[in-house]
C-alpha cells in the first residue's frame, strides 16, 4: 500500500507534461514541452475539436520558444492534444 501511495506522489509532483517539462504559454493555450535530444513532445489539455487548428500552430509557436532549432516531422497523435516532432539544429 505504501509503495502505490509513494508512485502517485511522484507522479503528482512530475506535474502535468511529465518530469522536465517546460511551461510555456501561446495566448490562450497553455503548453507543456520536453526535449530529448532532437524529439519534441508538446502537451495540451485543452478540450473540444473545433479548436485543433489553432492548437496545433499555437503548439509550433510555443516550440519555438524553447528551442532555435528547426521544426521538422511535426504530427498530432492520434486522438489527444499530444504532437510530436523532430528538431534539427
Amino acid at each position: 500500500m505504501a509503495y502505490g501511495a509513494a508512485l502517485l506522489l511522484l507522479a503528482a509532483c512530475a506535474g502535468p507534461g511529465g518530469a522536465g517539462a517546460q511551461k510555456v504559454e501561446v495566448a490562450d493555450d497553455t503548453f507543456y514541452i520536453r526535449v530529448n535530444g532532437s524529439t519534441v513532445v508538446v502537451h495540451n489539455f485543452a478540450t473540444g475539436v473545433m479548436n485543433q487548428t489553432r492548437l496545433e500552430a499555437h503548439a509550433r509557436q510555443a516550440i519555438a520558444q524553447v528551442s532555435p532549432c528547426a521544426l521538422t516531422d511535426f504530427r498530432q497523435e492520434p486522438g489527444v492534444n499530444t504532437y510530436t516532432g523532430t528538431l534539427t539544429c
